[in-house]
């Protein structure tokens, strides 16, 4: 059986959501329109109850920060936590 995925976004809010219609190769084709029809109808009006997507706001020294604290996280894990002796 195979499945429909459906992405769906509203432009006013900036938001998405993956609709998934099971069994969609077994439907009729206008059967199918009217589902998506519907779904699409139902799905932009939920996101638009929900209002505007958040912005996230970080300055550069928060940036620059998180960077920083995420390159070292790496040269630990290449380097490994333990000393090695040789």
């Amino acid at each position: 059986m195979s499945r429909l995925w459906l992405p769906i976004k509203e432009e006013t809010t900036g938001r998405e959501q993956l609709i998934i219609i099971p069994g969609a190769s077994g439907m009729d084709k206008s059967q199918l329109v009217d589902i998506i029809n519907w779904q699409e109808e139902t799905t932009r009006q939920k996101l638009k109850a929900l209002g505007q997507k958040p912005k996230r706001v970080y300055s550069r020294k928060e940036v620059g920060q998180a960077l920083k604290e995420f390159r070292m996280f790496l040269e630990r894990k290449r380097q490994g936590t333990r000393k090695r002796y040789y």
